[in-house]
C-alpha cells in the first residue's frame, strides 16, 4: 500500500482480484483493475447508478461497484465513509 495523504494505491496479487471485485477480470497491463470513492450515503449512491442504468455488484465488505466492462475497463467502487 503507497500512503499518499488524503488517499491511496494498494497493489494485490491476481489471486485475490475476484476477492475484492467478484466476477472481474485483470485489464491489460500496465493499468488499474479498480478504484475505490467515499461517498457519503452508499445506499443513495447505489440506487442513483442503477436508476441510471449501471449494474451494481455488491462486494463481501459492504461495498459496491461498477463492472469495468460496464465503464472504460475499470471498475468503479463506492464506499460509505
Amino acid at each position: 500500500m503507497f500512503d499518499l495523504g488524503g488517499g491511496r494505491i494498494t497493489i494485490i496479487p491476481k489471486s485475490r482480484l475476484t476477492d475484492l471485485l467478484p466476477g472481474e477480470a485483470l485489464p491489460s497491463l500496465p493499468g488499474f483493475a479498480g478504484y475505490t470513492v467515499k461517498v457519503h450515503n452508499l445506499s443513495v449512491t447505489r440506487q442513483h447508478l442503477e436508476s441510471n442504468g449501471f449494474p451494481v455488484i455488491e462486494t463481501a465488505r459492504g461495498d459496491v461497484f461498477v463492472p469495468g466492462a460496464s465503464l472504460i475497463g475499470t471498475a468503479l467502487a463506492f464506499r460509505q465513509g
